[in-house]
């Protein structure tokens, strides 16, 4: 994390899975390297799980006037479309893509739900964030991936392919 010849980011940037620990983290980052916006949003708009202090880290955020949260599927075309209009007329300069669920299974126990399940978040919501943006100049955009696409994990399949797919 060296600001050595890092650059220093303006205007705006939006974070789907933002309120999941690497989202917070990207928001954080990007708000220490001179961001003046950041939209941070996860489809329920809150933090999923608790118990890992992610709730007093989105708290800390939102108490800047420079951040703000949203409820947001970017599974949905429409609502990844919205959420890349959010930024209250700043700029938009970058985007993270840190969205993803894990829901655990063997593959001979899985339905065609339950690989949706996993892989719409990732994959379909970064296919629909890089539509919405494809004609957008922007200084950065990211698409957060795991090294379970490569290693795999045992019951994490559907996680794996979403990755890959991230990957690819």
């Amino acid at each position: 994390e060296s600001s050595v010849g890092a650059p220093r980011l303006r205007d705006a940037f939006v974070i789907s899975g933002g309120v999941g620990g690497l989202g917070l983290r990207s928001a954080e980052l990007v708000l220490a390297r001179g961001a003046s916006r950041v939209v941070l949003s996860s489809r329920s708009g809150r933090v999923a799980r608790g118990g890992q202090g992610l709730e007093a880290r989105l708290a800390s955020l939102l108490r800047l006037p420079s951040a703000t949260s949203l409820a947001c599927d970017v599974v949905d075309g429409v609502e990844a479309s919205a959420l890349m209009q959010s930024t209250d007329g700043v700029r938009l300069r970058g985007v993270v893509h840190a969205a993803g669920v894990v829901r655990d299974m063997l593959v001979r126990s899985m339905t065609m739900s339950d690989v949706s399940f996993v892989f719409a978040p990732k994959a379909v919501g970064a296919a629909w964030v890089h539509r919405c943006l494809a004609a957008q100049a922007l200084d950065a955009a990211m698409l957060l991936s795991s090294t379970a696409s490569t290693y795999g994990n045992v019951g994490q399949t559907s996680y794996s392919a979403a990755n890959a797919y991230l990957d690819s």
